[in-house]
């Protein structure tokens, strides 16, 4: 037997009869190897917790496991370790490129409650009890008063989110001041949280635009709203909703539908990454899905939105969207940045109430509802 080979019995032992310093020896090299293996998943591998990260996580202490009590050969052990977590790295960077493998990768986020009431759908599907949502409610806020909180979502990695109204307290807007807000981040639409948006209906090709009383009670509003200073120019920026909710290009007409019954709107935005590349609305659903006799589930929203909206900038005054909005007979604009990132949405309804705009809006939502040969 060669030296080196010597060494290494002496050190590691063989088969499972083991000395307790071979115990220690291997279980420091198990350790060590089992952090670099970490290292090597990446920071958010395994800290997502879903259904595929427990059973390599499970897997990969059952085999490491039999390393450190000889039961495996040590080398073994180590190579189908490595390969566990390259796939595991390998799955990520799917999820990445892929929102369709996202979701049946990773999941998707459960509406359980919404505008203050349960939505058993949800419920059942998560297997959450309305218990446990106070039990959540007690462990992350601290009370069991879920006034001021517009929806809780059971998440991916099964903790259950409260997500507070604009007006709720905390949230950075008086109580009363104008309908619950949420707020996420611009992109692709996996689990991640939702945005509510102004009220209102897609275009006048809808009917319900007509007669919408929404918007023409918020106008009457309008002198009740708080105003900008005097003698400013309000702008966009002033109105807007920031943070929208939005879609991926590659989500499915299924998912979008659902979050406009969620949020009770008729257009949603569409990005690509965080870049707007267009608007769906329910007239759009309609007429392209479910006219064309396509199934909702499969057919993706960039093949069903309408592309390159009309659209304003935050700094760009109240006057131009709304000029705006009458030319392109729409009740709402997403509102973009110099590098057309979505940033925000205004709605007919937020530039009545917010900036005091009623009288001029009055115009607009004319201009609106008439057939198209007659706006403007």
């Amino acid at each position: 037997m060669a030296p080196w080979e010597r060494w290494t019995v002496l050190l590691f032992g063989n088969g499972t009869d083991l000395a307790w310093w071979q115990y220690g020896t291997r279980t420091v090299v198990v350790f060590v190897c089992l952090w670099a293996l970490l290292r090597v998943a990446g920071r958010r591998n395994f800290a997502q917790h879903t259904s595929f990260d427990l059973c390599v996580t499970l897997l990969l202490g059952a085999i490491l496991s039999r390393a450190v009590v000889g039961a495996s050969s040590l080398a073994g052990t180590l190579a189908s370790s490595l390969i566990l977590v390259l796939l595991r790295r390998a799955a990520g960077l799917l999820v990445l490129r892929s929102a369709r493998f996202d979701a049946w990768f990773s999941g998707q986020a459960i509406e359980l409650e919404a505008a203050h009431r349960l939505i058993g759908r949800g419920c059942r599907r998560g297997m959450v009890s309305e218990q446990d949502i106070l039990a959540g409610l007690r462990h992350a806020l601290h009370t069991e008063d879920l006034d001021g909180i517009s929806r809780v979502v059971l998440e991916r990695d099964g903790r259950i989110s409260f997500v507070r109204g604009r007006g709720a307290p905390g949230h950075g807007a008086p109580a009363g001041a104008s309908p619950p807000h949420e707020t996420r981040a611009p992109g692709p639409a996996s689990g991640m949280d939702l945005a509510r948006m102004g009220g209102g209906c897609a275009g006048p090709a809808d009917p319900a635009c007509r007669h919408d009383s929404k918007q023409e009670n918020a106008m009457q509003q309008a002198q009740q709203s708080p105003q900008p200073a005097r003698g400013t120019r309000p702008c966009v920026a002033d109105a807007m909703t920031r943070d929208p909710a939005c879609l991926s290009v590659e989500d499915t007409v299924r998912k979008a539908a659902m979050m406009m019954a969620d949020m009770r709107v008729g257009a949603i935005p569409v990005c690509d990454g965080s870049k707007l590349v267009g608007m769906l609305t329910d007239r759009d659903i309609i007429v392209r899905c479910v006219a064309g006799g396509k199934p909702a589930d499969t057919l993706i929203v960039r093949d069903a939105m309408s592309a390159n909206p009309h659209c304003c900038r935050e700094s760009d005054p109240v006057e131009s969207a709304r000029q705006t909005m009458e030319k392109a007979q729409v009740r709402r604009l997403p509102v973009v940045d110099a590098d057309h990132r979505l940033v925000g949405i205004v709605s007919l309804g937020d530039l009545a109430t917010r900036v005091g705009d009623g009288t001029d809006c009055g115009h607009t939502l004319a201009c609106i509802s008439a057939p198209p040969a007659q706006a403007g």
